[in-house]
């Protein structure tokens, strides 16, 4: 398959956005060098032991392009009111207008699509892209580099608290042929700014597209960012996606990502606190059923002292799904008293769904506090027969302990707006499915 994506670049790369632009040309050149060398990665890759893309790699994914005939109610449930939010939607990784609703920015403020600033800005995307350039081996995060189309662009300058959220949203539509998508998406806020990102990925029934995203997140001195990542796409789609954080002295990243659509899914973090007082704190988790696999993996570096993290991830499976949670935590020499601490557990709703579980510290320094702990478990039966002892039924009893174990995940949310729009999201899709019977509470 990689061939294919090889003629894809070659047939498309004089009309790619940026094209003539000689350090972006440069760039997706290389990318697509390293990707050929590179390849799609296999469960010899460490960070992949886990993850199987062969199923992924027997399909011959099409380049996208524009599907006529978009139901609009379809994809009206998963937007948020346009005066709760500032909201850019792209259908099949293209930036739709029409659904789009931007609205009126403070000023210091930039927000449009990567296609408007590659043209009006492209000194800025230039140094956002080289951050994020993808190093040797890394196929995946290559082939977005090279064939990347569109995404969102979020610019705040110092001081600047954005008030309302803003809202992604990429729909993949159903057609006969699948196609692979890689939006590529640049955050970059200044000195003690604040903004709130709520990312949803989501799609028609069968649609069976590859969505290969990246996001790219820049947090300057004192700047804080929330955000919160839904994976809900058809069960017969794909969805990789890659975020990179980068946060400085001070500042502040909160984010919580969910995946409960897709056969395969990951989400993969990368970050690194290069500044004294930096935090970061990830949750994320999959509610699966089915034969799905959802693998969420993630990289912290603490590269400076001072700093702080948090990782929490709670799982729901039934049938034969499978959840993976991979948790790296790297302490360089210099990162003195650091605070690090992970933690994993996966509810097993079936003897035929199976969780695995890999924390590992990297620790080169020697005064420091790090923890990690995971654990595998049905209900609780002493907690379902005290339950059914008040005369609640077992169904509605299953219920109660599910939610109970996984609304600690949204507790990480302290947005209002991202809280609301995920309990119903999740209410939507869960209740849609066999599982959704005993999960539907999950998110109320």
């Amino acid at each position: 398959m990689s061939g294919n994506f090889i003629k894809q670049f070659e047939t498309a790369r004089s009309a790619l956005p940026g094209a003539g632009l000689a350090w972006l040309d440069h760039m997706r050149e290389t990318a697509i060098e390293r990707f050929d060398e590179a390849g799609f990665p296999t469960i010899r890759t460490e960070s992949w032991k886990y993850t199987n893309l062969n199923r992924l790699s027997r399909n011959d994914y099409a380049a996208p392009e524009p599907r006529p005939g978009l139901d609009d109610a379809a994809l009206t449930p998963w937007l948020m009111a346009a005066t709760e939010c500032h909201r850019l939607v792209f259908i099949d990784g293209r930036f739709s207008a029409g659904h789009s609703a931007i609205g009126k920015l403070p000023k210091g403020v930039t927000l449009a699509p990567l296609t408007q600033i590659i043209d009006s800005d492209p000194e800025f995307v230039h140094d956002a892209m080289t951050t994020a350039e993808p190093e040797d081996g890394d196929g995946l995060l290559a082939l977005n580099t090279a064939l990347l189309r569109d995404g969102l662009v979020l610019r705040i300058d110092a001081g600047v608290e954005l008030a309302q959220p803003v809202q992604l949203v990429h729909y993949a539509t159903a057609g006969d042929a699948a196609m692979a998508i890689h939006p590529h998406h640049l955050v970059s806020l200044g000195d003690n700014s604040r903004a709130t990102l709520m990312e949803c990925y989501v799609g028609a029934a069968g649609a069976k597209n590859w969505t290969n995203s990246v996001m790219t997140i820049q947090l300057a001195a004192g700047a804080a960012l929330e955000h919160a990542r839904l994976q809900i796409e058809s069960d017969d789609a794909y969805h990789v996606g890659m975020t990179r954080l980068g946060v400085a002295r001070d500042a502040a990243y909160s984010g919580v990502a969910v995946s409960t659509g897709a056969a395969l899914s990951r989400n993969e973090f990368r970050a690194a606190l290069t500044g004294t007082g930096a935090d970061c704190r990830i949750a994320g988790g999959a509610l699966i059923q089915g034969r799905q696999h959802a693998d969420i993996t993630t990289e912290i570096t603490h590269a400076a002292a001072h700093t702080n993290s948090a990782q929490l991830f709670k799982n729901v499976l039934d049938d034969q799904s499978r959840a993976v949670t991979q948790g790296r935590v790297v302490v360089k020499a210099d990162a003195q008293k650091i605070n690090a601490d992970q933690s994993n557990r996966n509810l097993l709703l079936s003897p035929g769904a199976r969780a695995d579980s890999k924390p590992e510290l990297r620790i080169f320094a020697d005064d420091v506090k790090c923890s990690h702990g995971a654990t595998f478990g049905d209900l609780d039966r002493e907690a379902m027969f005290y339950l059914r002892s008040r005369g609640i039924s077992e169904p509605d009893a299953r219920k109660l302990l599910i939610q109970a174990f996984a609304t600690e995940l949204l507790d990480q949310i302290s947005s209002p707006a991202l809280r609301a729009f995920l309990d119903g999201a999740l209410e939507s899709r869960l209740g849609q499915s066999d599982t959704g019977a005993e999960l539907i509470e999950v998110a109320s």
